[in-house]
């Protein structure tokens, strides 16, 4: 008997923990449609309740990533404004733009879940308030100016020379290049020499680090690649950390940060550079008028031009500034919420709504 009063108290005690779940969903789900800040603003309600609706179309949805494009439809359905999930929304109008990404003075925090798939807890990239992200990238920011870039311009064209040489001997050889994958090689030979004092040197291998940069491009957040940057956070410049608080040279935190100068130093720029090649080759016209303009400021195809004599070039800089545009690394939402209420139309958009556009 005693063992069946038990039975029966373990099942209240189920049925009790079953019932409050049901009662905190049912409320959240009322909360989020009808009282929460967003719940006048437009949108598929499954969204407003929960961020599973995102989550199938960018993970279960065949190939996935695909909630960017149901995005599109859903502005078609309902408007320039709607609620993407219970915390977001994304505004398709080109003028509040400059609202949502302001500068200056204004202060914008991200939205932590947003940056959290970054692979990097401690770097610039994962910082969600404004003002710890401003330190950390205040002391990169000299390294980086164009005058600082331009102090690099012969080792530049060194890295280039060499990839220029595997060209020919691929060439020769009439072997198949993956182009991506070279661009990628020179990107990460320069970064990781300027950012760290030491080249990895992928283009001297045969296939141009071919399997190391599939890997890459398929797992930062692993722990295989992670290990990659232990061995180089000793060669950070030092100037660098010098602008930096104690606690923000730590060891894990300056991993971090090697993590995004690799990713930001690499991939964004090779990404640009192979769709600039494909895009050329793939229009005659385009390739027959950037042939024109380059033969008249370089008559011999062997010399090294310097960056000024490209830089005047107008259909060379069109060609990169079209690249640019077009080649986005990762189709993702830069969410930042403002310190004071955004006003959309008949919409305010408080702290802790995160916007996009």
């Amino acid at each position: 008997m005693v063992q069946l009063l038990k039975l029966f108290e373990a099942a209240d005690l189920w049925g009790i923990c079953l019932l409050a779940a049901a009662i905190y969903f049912v409320s959240l789900i009322l909360y989020r449609l009808y009282v929460h800040p967003l719940s006048d603003v437009p949108g598929p309600k499954l969204a407003a309740i929960t961020s599973w609706y995102e989550t199938y179309y960018d993970l279960f949805k065949t190939p996935g990533g695909q909630y960017w494009n149901k995005l599109d439809e859903l502005h078609n359905t309902y408007g320039p404004i709607i609620r993407i999930n219970p915390n977001e929304v994304q505004i398709h109008d080109p003028e509040f733009y400059t609202q949502i990404y302001a500068g200056g003075p204004n202060k914008r925090n991200r939205y932590a879940r947003s940056v959290s798939g970054n692979g990097s807890p401690g770097s610039m990239a994962s910082a969600v308030s404004h003002d710890l992200h401003r330190l950390r990238r205040s002391s990169l920011n000299p390294f980086f100016s164009k005058a600082a870039v331009l102090r690099l311009e012969e080792r530049i064209q060194s890295r280039v020379r060499i990839l220029c040489e595997r060209f020919s001997g691929f060439l020769e050889r009439k072997e198949i290049v993956d182009v991506s994958v070279a661009m990628t090689s020179l990107t990460l030979d320069i970064i990781t020499e300027y950012s760290f004092g030491e080249s990895w040197n992928l283009m001297d291998r045969d296939d141009l680090s071919y399997d190391f940069i599939k890997v890459m491009r398929g797992g930062f957040e692993t722990l295989q690649i992670r290990k990659l940057f232990n061995s180089v956070i000793n060669l950070i410049p030092p100037k660098a950390l010098d602008r930096l608080p104690k606690e923000e040279t730590e060891t894990q935190r300056l991993a971090d940060e090697a993590l995004v100068l690799i990713t930001a130093g690499s991939e964004t720029t090779s990404r640009a550079l192979a769709t600039i090649i494909y895009h050329v080759l793939e229009n005659p016209d385009i390739c027959t008028k950037l042939q024109q303009e380059l033969d008249i400021a370089i008559p011999d195809a062997t010399m090294e031009v310097s960056y000024s004599t490209l830089e005047a070039l107008p259909y060379l800089t069109a060609t990169i500034r079209e690249s640019l545009r077009i080649s986005a690394l990762v189709p993702n939402r830069s969410l930042l919420t403002a310190d004071q209420p955004l006003q959309y139309k008949q919409w305010s958009l408080n702290p802790g709504a995160y916007p996009s556009a």
